[in-house]
């Protein structure tokens, strides 16, 4: 399917440099949400080469286990960022120590030293999240009862991890 061209028109004369929007699986299996990456992916493709080609990033769908876990989601956040930080220290640290040792040859990458792409994680803190209620409650359409729940227990309101789509 390709974009119609009124949003190549509208999109040439707007200046942007990343587009938000869902994964494949839509976070909540939604096929509107499903379908928008793909969307999204070949409008931009469609927008003229240049230096300020917009970049894709899709939110991490987590699964349903992860998913409602309210306030709990920073703290489980920082503590997994904290064990990933420790876990990296401690491979530099034996590399090292395997180097000294001449079990593995001198100047071997370590993992910090090698290329590696880190994943944006936005974390909310509690003005964050009045911000985002406040908002879904200018949407009275949305608030079914559902949504109550979601507001409530979604970690979606905490914490959002994002990857970006190649072209």
């Amino acid at each position: 399917m390709k974009p119609r061209s009124y949003h190549g028109d509208v999109l040439a004369d707007t200046w942007f440099s990343k587009v938000l929007t869902f994964d494949d699986a839509g976070v909540s299996d939604h096929p509107n949400h499903k379908a928008l990456p793909e969307g999204v992916k070949q409008l931009l493709q469609s927008l003229p080469d240049g230096p300020a080609k917009p970049r894709l990033f899709t939110l991490i769908s987590v699964p349903k286990s992860g998913k409602y876990v309210g306030i709990m989601a920073p703290v489980m956040a920082k503590v997994d960022l904290y064990v990933s930080k420790t876990m990296l220290y401690y491979d530099v640290l034996i590399t090292r120590a395997l180097e000294n040792a001449d079990i593995i040859p001198a100047g071997s990458k370590a993992p910090s030293e090698m290329d590696r792409t880190l994943m944006p994680v936005f974390i909310s803190g509690i003005p964050a999240y009045k911000t985002a209620f406040k908002a879904m409650l200018a949407h009275k359409s949305q608030l079914v009862w559902f949504r109550w729940l979601y507001l409530l227990f979604s970690r979606y309101m905490w914490i959002n991890e994002w990857t970006e789509v190649k072209n």
